[in-house]
């Protein structure tokens, strides 16, 4: 009976941290999912309302109120920090693939004038 609880002890030692391994990396992958849908999501949003001939500020607070809906429900925690950073992302994709991006760094804006 002592060599059988000894036994399932042992057995418990050596699988458990694989478990326990198994766990944190389905959990990474749920979040890297979640991470993916907010993205897109905020793509779908700042794509939709990039043509309304609205503000940029009440473009902003619409697509902000949009993401923020969408994440409650479909049950993702959200702050309004990571929101605008969703959002601010998504315009700035929006920009390149629209070729109309333009440098906005401190690097670029002090860089040599070319001749």
């Amino acid at each position: 009976m002592l060599e059988n609880v000894v036994n399932l002890l042992v057995a418990l030692g050596v699988v458990l941290p694989v478990v326990v391994e198994l766990i944190k990396y389905i959990g990474a992958l749920t979040n890297n999912k979640k991470v993916s849908t907010l993205a897109e999501r905020a793509m779908i949003i700042v794509s939709s309302l990039d043509s309304l001939g609205i503000a940029n500020e009440a473009k902003k607070q619409e697509a902000l109120g949009k993401l923020t809906n969408f994440a409650n429900e479909v049950g993702i925690r959200l702050s309004i920090t990571q929101a605008e950073d969703y959002i601010e992302h998504a315009v700035q994709a929006l920009r390149r693939l629209q070729g109309e991006v333009k440098p906005n760094t401190e690097v670029s804006t002090n860089a040599p004038k070319t001749k």
